[in-house]
Order: C-alpha cells, then sequence, then structure tokens
C-alpha cells in the first residue's frame, strides 16, 4: 500500500510538471515564433522528452520520500520501474500520436526517426505503426533507465564528487569518440571491420544505405532490450546502495 500510494504521489508530480512544462513552451513558441503545428508538437515532443529526463535523474527525493514512508530498497526500486514505465507509456503515446497523424495529415512528411530508417520493413501499413510504438516505448524505456541509473550513482557521491564523476564520465566518451573518428579518417571505417557488428546492432545495412532499403526493427529492439536488461541489473544494486547527499 505503501508503494502504491509513492508511485502514485510521483506520477502526480512527473504529469504536473511535464504539463506545465508542455504549456509554456507551447505558449512560447506559438507567440514569439510562430511555428507551424506540426513543427510545434514535434519541438514540444522533442523538449518534453529532454526535461522528462533530466526529471528522472534526480533520485535524492525519492529516496527521502521512501524513507520517510518506511519503503525498503526494493519497494523503491520496484516504485521506480512502475513509474518510469508508465511515464515512458504517456510520452510515447503523445510522440506516436504526433507521428501518426504527421504522417496522415502531412503528405507522408514526419521526423520520425523510426519512420526514417525502419518504417516500410513490413508489408502492412498496421504493423509498421505498431512496429514503431513498441520500438518507440523500447527506447524510451532505455533512455529513461540509462539516465535514471546515472542519477542513481552520481547520488552516491558528495557534491564535489559528483562534480568530478560526471567529467570523467563525459570525458571518457569524449575521448573514445574522438579515438574512433581519428582511427576512422585514418584507417578508414572497412578495415576496422565493424560494419557487420553494426548492422547486427542496428538493424542497418550501411552497404545499401540510400539504395530505398529500410532497416530491421527487431534487431535494433533486441539490441535495447538486451542493454536495458543490464541497465536494470545496475540500477537495481545501486538502489540498494547508500544515498548520501542531494
Amino acid at each position: 500500500m505503501k508503494e502504491l500510494d509513492l508511485y502514485k504521489n510521483l506520477i502526480k508530480r512527473y504529469l504536473f510538471y511535464l504539463l506545465i512544462f508542455s504549456c509554456v513552451f507551447g505558449l512560447m513558441n506559438l507567440i514569439f515564433n510562430h511555428s507551424p503545428l506540426f513543427s510545434l508538437l514535434h519541438s514540444i515532443s522533442y523538449y518534453l522528452y529532454g526535461y522528462t529526463v533530466a526529471l528522472v535523474t534526480l533520485n535524492y527525493y525519492l529516496f527521502n520520500l521512501s524513507i520517510s514512508s518506511g519503503i525498503s530498497r526494493n519497494g523503491l526500486y520496484r516504485v521506480k520501474l512502475y513509474s518510469l514505465s508508465t511515464i515512458t507509456f504517456f510520452i510515447n503515446i503523445f510522440i506516436f500520436s504526433i507521428n501518426l497523424f504527421s504522417y496522415i495529415l502531412n503528405n507522408k512528411q514526419t521526423d520520425s526517426i523510426y519512420m526514417n530508417l525502419y518504417f516500410g520493413f513490413f508489408n502492412n501499413n498496421i504493423i509498421n505503426f505498431i512496429s514503431m510504438f513498441i520500438i518507440g516505448f523500447i527506447t524510451i524505456f532505455f533512455i529513461m533507465i540509462l539516465f535514471n541509473t546515472l542519477g542513481t550513482f552520481l547520488s552516491l557521491f558528495n557534491v564535489l564528487g559528483k562534480i568530478i564523476t560526471f567529467f570523467v564520465i563525459y570525458a571518457m566518451i569524449h575521448i573514445g569518440l574522438i579515438s574512433f573518428s581519428i582511427y576512422y579518417f585514418v584507417f578508414g571505417f572497412k578495415n576496422i571491420n565493424l560494419q557487420p557488428t553494426f548492422d547486427l546492432i542496428t538493424g542497418l545495412n550501411t552497404s545499401t544505405a540510400g539504395g530505398g532499403n529500410t532497416g530491421n526493427p527487431i534487431s535494433i529492439a533486441i539490441t535495447l532490450i538486451l542493454f536495458t536488461c543490464l541497465l536494470l541489473f545496475i540500477n537495481y544494486k545501486l538502489t540498494k546502495k547508500f544515498q548520501i547527499r542531494k
């Protein structure tokens, strides 16, 4: 019962914040930029997505609530999963609806990454849209878990530790990307033989890119599910640790 009350509390807060953010951002764009409807809706969905990711990264408030409610760490972990799943569902519904109406009413023109890369893999449009909804949910949930896990990890440190850890992670990612870029430009992509691996992970065939071929969404779905399971395990272990400071 305590877990259910905490879950309801979180969902109400998240949805309230997201509603306020969407209304303010939408009105500002409508007044100052005079954006067309579909462009405005796509902008709202992108910024709403980013705002939600930032929101779920903050964990200290949730830890305090769980402690004051007498909820165990296992219970807290379940509440986090239920909350992230619910928020993911609402955001996915919002983004999917925008892309669907944009596809129908805007001459099949849309900014959807899925439609540009994977739509059309199945012969039936209904199945393509169902696949888009499922892949959208999996992708958003993966990103939510990724940043929530990062936020949970950072909450193990004090303020100085958070800053140092954040910059170390940031530097490692950029050093890796820079190293790969240098290797690519010096030796070429084919010499490191990454194309088969890339094709397998993403479902995209780089050798036929631009030839009217669509990627296989099943491959990217399996990849994201595997990474999500790994993150769920890491998140569980981190959740049981002691968070020391906001």
